[in-house]
């Protein structure tokens, strides 16, 4: 019998090893830092902080856990249909979106991303949401085999 501290350990390397392994797909050969991944159980937001370079996903342990049940899966797997990734994927992968949206986007909006912002406004709050954040996901929903409306869906 697993014990919740062990779900809790193991569900903690889970994130970790899917933020390591999705970052260096998407980020390793641009020669840029990786953001400190800082994984807490706070009420807070999760963000990406550029001016720290650091990633903090702020999640329940119970969803920590869960990832727990995720540790054979592949970390490009699209999202079930209709169901969705569990709350932790859902979002590292958001907060991966924002740092490559400052790291490689780099406020340089694509139209695409522009018309994607425009279609899905109020989406999202608009702090951090510009169409450069669209950019980001028109550029890496491919990545997990989905369109950007489908990725849109699952954040």
């Amino acid at each position: 019998m697993t014990s919740n501290a062990d779900r809790l350990s193991k569900g903690r390397a889970v994130v970790a090893r899917t933020y390591y392994v999705i970052w260096n797909d998407w980020f390793g050969a641009m020669g840029i830092s990786r953001a400190s991944l800082c994984l807490t159980h706070e009420c807070t937001a999760s963000g990406y902080r550029p001016g720290q370079d650091e990633l903090h996903l702020n999640l329940p342990e119970g969803n920590v856990e869960e990832a727990s049940d995720d540790a054979g899966t592949n970390h490009d797997i699209p999202p079930p249909p209709g169901i969705g990734w569990p709350a932790w994927k859902r979002e590292l992968v958001h907060e991966l979106l924002h740092e490559y949206q400052h790291k490689v986007v780099a406020g340089r909006a694509s139209p695409g991303g522009a018309a994607l912002q425009a279609k899905h406004r109020g989406c999202f709050d608009d702090t951090g949401h510009g169409a450069d954040f669209f950019t980001a996901i028109q550029e890496k929903a491919s990545y997990f085999g989905v369109s950007p409306e489908a990725l849109i869906a699952n954040l």
